[in-house]
């Protein structure tokens, strides 16, 4: 019965995908449950049917990959099935009329989806009503290791302040939607430093961002790191950012709340799910507003320590990673039950 297959996009490689598998299975793994782990986008796929064939329950982070990996390869579940959406899967492709037939067809199937916020849940609903009794809400936990050896290896910019945009590079994170407002903080602050941090997935981004740093000596860039190294680049941040124009339930964010460091974020559907405003971070709606709000903090009109006591609160309250995990343990256990 303690037995389940978890299918996820990535697993090697250093994004957001991976670091939430490794967090719940981790944690069901320290709940008692024996976990067959697959990155379906990295993986055979011989290896992956070799799973499903002996698995009691599926569970499957990111609902369109895993759905057009099932097509591409003709497979069918014959177990329960539990989605997790990772967020921009159902944020934009709900959007598109025969993405959304897609996703219809196949989550009809399944005994549950899972989202991490009550905001995600409304947004699903008003697009697949359909949905309303398989639907559940469960935040993320935090799930941050340190390694000592990790943190030597780095080599990271002294300054202050120092900013980190844990992002991979894609066009809907908007990396370069605040640059306008640190090229101003720069000419206040001239030790500043910005720090994009995140794995190439488009490449037109890639060179854009190769452009800009060239112009500016505060600008810097580094390849994915492991999520052990992340916990010493948190630790160097003054502040975490993020400024995506689509997000599930970034996992950055708390994981640098988890470390009292302070949080901005564009106020979006799924960060403002996490961050509320002027209680455990800072929300911006425009650029000027971000400069506003970093200049306030920096100057001491907005309380980092009331910030960072908000964030302490808000991680211990919903995003223990067992707490997480044994919410799962309920609903697979629901569902094996009905089975």
């Amino acid at each position: 019965m303690k037995r389940i297959a978890f299918f996820t996009p990535y697993i090697e490689a250093d994004r957001g995908n991976s670091t939430t598998a490794r967090r719940i299975t981790s944690s069901l793994e320290d709940l008692g449950w024996e976990v067959d782990l697959f990155a379906y986008e990295e993986e055979s796929v011989g290896k992956g049917k070799e799973i499903l064939n002996k698995a009691a329950l599926v569970h499957v982070l990111h609902v369109r990959r895993f759905i057009e990996w099932l097509e591409t390869h003709d497979l069918k579940i014959n177990v329960p099935l539990i989605y997790t959406s990772g967020g921009t899967d159902i944020n934009i492709d709900l959007e598109d009329a025969s993405k959304r037939q897609l996703l219809r067809k196949y989550l009809k199937e399944a005994q549950a989806l899972v989202l991490f916020s009550e905001e995600a849940k409304q947004r699903v609903l008003a697009r697949l009503p359909e949905m309303a009794e398989n639907t559940r809400v469960i935040p993320q936990g935090v799930y941050l290791p340190e390694r000592a050896a990790e943190r030597e290896k780095l080599e990271l910019p002294a300054g202050y302040p120092n900013f980190l945009f844990p992002a991979g590079l894609r066009e809907v994170k908007d990396i370069f939607y605040l640059l306008s407002a640190f090229d101003r903080l720069w000419k206040t602050y001239p030790d500043l430093n910005v720090l994009v941090i995140g794995e190439v997935i488009e490449v037109e981004v890639f060179q854009r961002l190769q452009a800009e740093e060239k112009k500016r000596n505060w600008l810097h860039y580094k390849p994915p790191v492991s999520l052990e190294a992340m916990h010493s680049l948190y630790k160097w941040s003054d502040a975490v950012v993020n400024s995506s124009t689509s997000e599930g339930q970034p996992v950055a964010l708390l994981e640098a709340m988890s470390l009292e460091r302070l949080v901005f974020a564009r106020n979006v559907v799924g960060n403002n799910s996490i961050v509320v405003d002027q209680y455990n971070g800072i929300l911006f709606d425009t650029p000027m507003q971000f400069e506003d709000s970093v200049r306030s903090l920096l100057e001491g009109e907005i309380s980092a320590e009331t910030l960072i006591s908000g964030a302490r609160a808000t991680i211990s309250g919903s995003h223990a990673p067992m707490q997480e995990a044994r919410s799962y343990e309920r609903l697979y256990l629901e569902c094996l039950v009905d089975r």
